[in-house]
């Protein structure tokens, strides 16, 4: 019975396979099973493979790509009493396996030992750690407490190296701890589960070599295929996170003490204000869709409101500053600002964003508490912009609204403004008010427009200054 078998991926890398191959081949430790399995490569992966004939190995080829890596009757195989993963671009310096069974085997207790990485190109060019790509420092992380590591891996993301991990195969063969259907964050999903149960522990020693792809083709690298798959893999890599038992919460979230009541905490409902209040949209999303499930069980919901002073008014308000699905665009708003006059002088200002989306915005501003005998609007900088149906109203009560400042055209409803500050003039009733309710349509203006108008209109420095902000827009 061989101690350990390691298991090699291979997929659509045949330019790094046979170094990855040796570089396992070579280990000062020797008692270890290999598992090459290539995943349907269209390359010629297969062949380089097949040339391999160490008693050790067992060679599979799948005939098609099926992406799930810990088939089930692959696993079964498995004879060894720890596993270590392989990736066919990768490499292990020679005493990794003896290092790490050697650690495993004083230290029983441990769930999964990883090791400290370097980073290398294509080219077999090592790269700076802290400033390779999107990889530059993530495998710097020192070692800590599974309760620790749970919560790193809830505030920054994943930290370990895939192929950089031996564990005891007891623990891969615990279902929990395998998973298909992710593509860009199945070993984060794994590391979560692990630390749920198992301290874990990173040798100091950089004994794995990981390759940085310049394409971002790594398995985890922020290409356009995993940057679609990685906020859902995220959803499912979170809602883990509650599973969290009562007496362990508060020590992967101490923060979380806040919501302690009576010495008892509800996690669920902890843990969901700690996803609300994060800015990662797939976490806000399992945040909102947890407290449905607490709010629409009527006990918990008067639980809520008795522990907490929580209720679904107060979320209804909460949850409207979200955007999970990404359905709003920066350019989808307007920074408006309202400036309050009084014997030509500016005596007061009010800021509101608003909400622009096909053209047409409304924004309101009270205008209690202060005097004043005129108003300025500017609906926005930075952008050369035209409007159309502008009205004010204060009151209810029509107030005069007119363009001001420099370079405007007026034709018919509409004003094409040459200058990024627009500037809008109110005068108000006889009276003043209480609101002032301002609405309007506004379009952005070609940049080929505003150039020739400064063309005709503008010169020298001035119309130099102009051109060089415009192009910057």
């Amino acid at each position: 019975m061989p101690r350990v078998t390691v298991y090699l991926t291979s997929f659509n890398h045949a330019g790094y396979i046979a170094a990855s191959i040796e570089s396992i081949l070579d280990q000062t430790f020797t008692d270890f099973e290999l598992y090459i399995v290539d995943d349907g490569s269209s390359d010629n992966s297969w062949e380089i493979i097949q040339k391999y004939t160490d008693p050790r190995i067992t060679a599979i080829r799948h005939e098609q790509n099926e992406a799930d890596i810990f088939n089930r009757n692959i696993v079964s195989q498995f004879r060894g009493e720890y596993f270590a993963i392989a990736h066919c671009d990768d490499l292990w310096a020679p005493d990794k396996l003896e290092k790490q069974v050697a650690f495993l085997d004083g230290h029983p207790g441990i769930g999964a030992c990883f090791t400290k990485v370097r980073l290398i190109d294509e080219n077999n060019v090592l790269l700076d750690e802290k400033s390779a790509e999107h990889f530059g420092g993530l495998f710097e992380a020192e070692n800590r407490s599974r309760f620790e590591w749970l919560h790193t891996f809830f505030v920054t993301g994943n930290k370990l190296c895939h192929p950089s991990c031996m564990m005891p195969m007891s623990i891969l063969r615990d279902e929990k701890n395998r998973v298909v259907g992710m593509s860009a964050l199945p070993d984060f999903y794994r590391w979560v589960k692990l630390c749920m149960k198992h301290e874990i522990y990173i040798l100091p020693e950089r004994l794995t070599t990981f390759r940085v792809h310049r394409d971002r083709s790594n398995a985890s690298g922020k290409n356009p295929v995993n940057l679609k798959r990685y906020q859902l893999d995220d959803f499912l890599v979170m809602e883990q996170f509650y599973s969290i038992p009562e007496e362990d919460f508060l020590k992967v979230f101490p923060e979380a003490e806040i919501y302690c009541r009576d010495g008892r905490i509800d996690t669920e409902f902890a843990l969901s204000m700690l996803m609300l209040e994060s800015r990662k949209r797939e976490m806000q999303l399992l945040g909102v869709q947890h407290m449905f499930y607490l709010l629409n069980d009527d006990d918990k919901k008067d639980e809520l409101r008795e522990k907490y002073g929580y209720t679904p008014a107060i979320h209804k308000q909460r949850i409207n500053q979200f955007d999970v699905f990404g359905e709003l665009r920066e350019n989808d708003f307007t920074d408006t600002t309202l400036f309050f006059f009084r014997n030509g002088a500016v005596v007061k200002t009010l800021s509101e964003r608003v909400f622009r989306r096909d053209g047409g915005f409304v924004v309101r501003f009270s205008l209690e508490g202060t005097e004043f005998d005129m108003l300025r609007f500017d609906p926005g900088e930075g952008e050369y912009c035209s409007f159309t149906d502008m009205e004010a109203l204060i009151d209810g009560k029509k107030a005069e609204i007119r363009p001001s400042g420099d370079d405007y055209v007026i034709s018919d409803n509409e004003v094409r403004f040459y200058t990024m500050d627009p500037q809008f003039e109110i005068r108000p009733p006889k009276g003043g008010g209480s609101m002032i309710r301002i609405s309007g349509r506004i379009a952005d203006m070609g940049h080929a427009e505003v150039q020739r108008y400064l063309n005709e209109h503008r010169g020298g420095e001035k119309k130099t200054s102009l051109l060089k902000k415009l192009r910057k827009h």
